[in-house]
């Protein structure tokens, strides 16, 4: 957590602290620890909100990245798994009006928003690479 909050203050514009399976860990204090060593962090506990502040927030040319989940399509808090995709609630958020006014942003959903991958292997990612982080980036980074 610490290495991610450290990059993503380093290399993102803006960054927005969220949940993700925080299981029993309490997610306000996951934030908290994100938040000590990535100060510009701007934290919203629900994810699908953050997720959707994000894409209103995204100027022309940025690229936005939702971290955490990646294929999941759930979140895990406490004992409960509850039904939740990142990339369908990024997909829909056109359809809703979050991106209201937005004709940029309005294209971009037709042709640009993809989801995971299942072919990619995860842990060729896990480790960092400067070079594969734009400098205007976004990220809603996951507090798990």
């Amino acid at each position: 957590r610490k290495k991610m909050a450290i990059i993503a203050k380093k290399y993102a514009n803006r960054i927005y602290l969220t949940d993700d399976n925080p299981r029993n860990e309490n997610p306000d204090d996951i934030r908290k620890t994100l938040k000590k060593y990535c100060s510009k962090g701007i934290e919203i506990s629900d994810r699908r909100l953050a997720i959707k502040k994000a894409i209103r927030e995204i100027d022309t040319n940025e690229i936005l990245i939702i971290a955490g989940k990646g294929h999941e399509k759930y979140q895990i808090i406490k004992n409960n798994k509850i039904k939740f995709d990142d990339y369908k609630i990024a997909k829909n958020a056109n359809i809703i009006g979050d991106v209201s006014g937005r004709e940029d942003l309005k294209k971009l959903f037709k042709k640009q928003i993809t989801g995971p991958n299942p072919s990619w292997n995860t842990n060729k990612f896990r480790k960092y690479n400067p070079q594969s982080i734009p400098t205007k980036t976004q990220m809603a980074t996951n507090a798990s």
